[in-house]
C-alpha cells in the first residue's frame, strides 16, 4: 500500500473556511441587531439562544478546527503509513500506532452535514483501551491527496497489506524466539521430535538416566578374638 498524505492546499482551504466562520460568528456576536435581521435558515443566530449559545459554540468549534488543522499542516502531511509490524494513522487529534495483529476492520464512512460538503472518513477499528476493549480512529479523506474514486481501492489495499504482514510475522515468529533464547527453541525442537515420532523414526535414541555409582565400603576392623577360617579346628 502507498503512504497516504494530506493535501496542503486542502488543509489551507479548511483553515480559511473555519477562520471565516469564526470571524462571522464574532461579528454577529458583537452586533446582535444584525443577527436578529438575518433571513432564511440563519435566524438561529438571532435572539437569546443564538446570542448566548449558538454563536459562542460556533466561535469555539471554528477556533478548534483552525488550531488542529494548522498543527497538522505544520507537523507533517503523512496521514496513513505502513510499517513492517504496524500501521501509523495520523488524524487531527493525534497519531496512533496500530499493530497489524490488533487491527480489526477498515472501512469508508460517509456523512453529509448541513451547509457543509459531504465528508468521507477512513475508519480504523482496533484492539485498544476503550470501554468494550476496542477503539477507532478516523482520517478525513477530503483533506488528503487521494481522489474520491480511489477510496474503496485504498481501503482494500490496507486490508491486503494487513494479511500479508500477519503471514510474514507468523512465519518469522519461531526464528525470532529461538534467537532471543540464545539459538535454541524448545517448542520447535519438541515439534520436530513429535513429527519424527509420528513418522515412525527418531534420530536420537532415548537413553535412560545413569544410576549413581556408590563408592565401595571399606572393611571395618575387627577387635577381640580372631575368627576361625574354614577348615581350622579349635583345641579342646
Amino acid at each position: 500500500m502507498e503512504t497516504l498524505k494530506y493535501s496542503q492546499g486542502r488543509l489551507q482551504l479548511r483553515i480559511a473556511g473555519a477562520g471565516l466562520a469564526l470571524a462571522g460568528a464574532a461579528y454577529l456576536f458583537g452586533n446582535p441587531d444584525v443577527a436578529d435581521n438575518i433571513l432564511l435558515d440563519l435566524t438561529m443566530f438571532g435572539g437569546d439562544i443564538g446570542h448566548y449559545i449558538v454563536l459562542p459554540f460556533t466561535m469555539i468549534s471554528s477556533g478548534v478546527v483552525v488550531w488542529l488543522t494548522a498543527m497538522r499542516l505544520m507537523g507533517g502531511c503523512e496521514a496513513v503509513e505502513a510499517l513492517p509490524d504496524a500501521i501509523r494513522v495520523t488524524g487531527f487529534w493525534g497519531r496512533t500506532r496500530i499493530a497489524w495483529d490488533d487491527l480489526g476492520h477498515v472501512y469508508i464512512e460517509r456523512k453529509r452535514r448541513r451547509w457543509f460538503f459531504r465528508a468521507s472518513y477512513l475508519v480504523f477499528h482496533f484492539v485498544g483501551r476503550g470501554l468494550f476493549g476496542s477503539s477507532r480512529v478516523r482520517v478525513l479523506l477530503n483533506t488528503t491527496e487521494l481522489p474520491a474514486h480511489r477510496y474503496e481501492a485504498y481501503c482494500a489495499s490496507i486490508l491486503a497489506t494487513k494479511r500479508s504482514a500477519e503471514g510474514r510475522l507468523a512465519g518469522a515468529a519461531p526464528s525470532d524466539t529461538g534467537a532471543a533464547e540464545g539459538g535454541f527453541d524448545a517448542d520447535a525442537a519438541l515439534a520436530r521430535y513429535l513429527a519424527r515420532k509420528a513418522a515412525g523414526r527418531t534420530d536420537t535414541p532415548v537413553v535412560p538416566p545413569a544410576q549413581p555409582q556408590m563408592p565401595p565400603l571399606a572393611q571395618r576392623p575387627v577387635f577381640g578374638r580372631k575368627p576361625l577360617e574354614r577348615g581350622e579346628l579349635t583345641r579342646p
